[in-house]
């Protein structure tokens, strides 16, 4: 059994259809996105109908802005925390996933094998100053820089 909207609803749509389309463009640069929005803002009118209630000295424009604005606030809010994920072309994703092996990686690997059981920064230091030739006066002034500043 489908739902059919009241005619009541589908009128005060026609009338203001301006008005909310412009709430989902302030909200929305991508013209999918923004159709998106809009039909999720007609969509939360439809459900909210049946409660709204004409009282003296409101009007339904206001009514149905406030709405408009909540779903539009919610929807740029979720889109903010799940930003949109980039594709990656076919050269970056073999960069991405190509073996970590090679002579920088097996440097690694012979000088941290026998730090092991040190602490991270020690084995950091130790990397540090055998790859650029720095002096223990300087490894002693960088391990004790905050973490900010490293």
């Amino acid at each position: 059994m489908a739902i059919v909207p009241s005619a009541d609803f589908v009128a005060a749509l026609r009338e203001y259809q301006p008005l909310l389309q412009r709430v989902a463009r302030l909200y929305c640069q991508d013209i999918d996105d923004r159709q998106d929005l809009f039909q999720e803002i007609v969509l939360q009118l439809w459900r909210a109908w049946p409660r709204y209630v004409p009282q003296a000295g409101t009007k339904l424009s206001t009514w149905l802005y406030r709405i408009a604005l909540n779903v539009s606030i919610s929807n740029l809010r979720q889109r903010t925390r799940q930003p949109a994920p980039l594709g990656l072309d076919t050269e970056a994703q073999a960069v991405a996933h190509a073996p970590t092996t090679g002579p920088d990686t097996e440097d690694c690997d012979a000088l941290y094998r026998p730090l092991a059981g040190y602490p991270k920064w020690i084995r950091r230091s130790y990397y540090f100053t055998s790859k650029t030739g720095l002096t223990t006066r300087w490894l002693t002034f960088w391990a004790l820089l905050p973490t900010t500043c490293a």
